[in-house]
């Protein structure tokens, strides 16, 4: 589990690689709604990349998760990466423990 301390109140946490194109996508699992609020959720296409992965065909993509922190705590973020159309994924998740000070 990756870990995050030393985030003050009302900042901001963000990004993950994922594979688009082999038809992977992260769901957000969890994580403590009273000390991080979602913002927003968007794909950030490879094309929009300043280098040249654009050009490669299933390039990676990244999934921008945006947080405001609320108040001070430890949460654990917990996202799982799956192929949808898959009948019974065997996903890897990645996990991140937050203090909010």
């Amino acid at each position: 589990m990756a870990a995050v301390s030393g985030v003050a109140t009302g900042e901001g946490l963000s990004r993950i690689e994922t594979l688009l194109g082999a038809g992977f996508q992260w769901s957000l699992d969890s994580y403590d709604k009273t000390l991080l609020n979602l913002k927003s959720d968007q794909m950030i296409d490879s094309a929009q990349s300043s280098d040249r992965a654009h050009e490669i065909v299933g390039a990676p993509s990244e999934e921008q998760w945006t947080f405001t922190t609320l108040k001070a705590g430890t949460t654990t973020i917990k996202l799982t990466n799956f192929r949808p159309f898959e009948p019974k994924p065997t996903s890897p998740t990645f996990t991140v423990s937050i203090t909010v000070q």
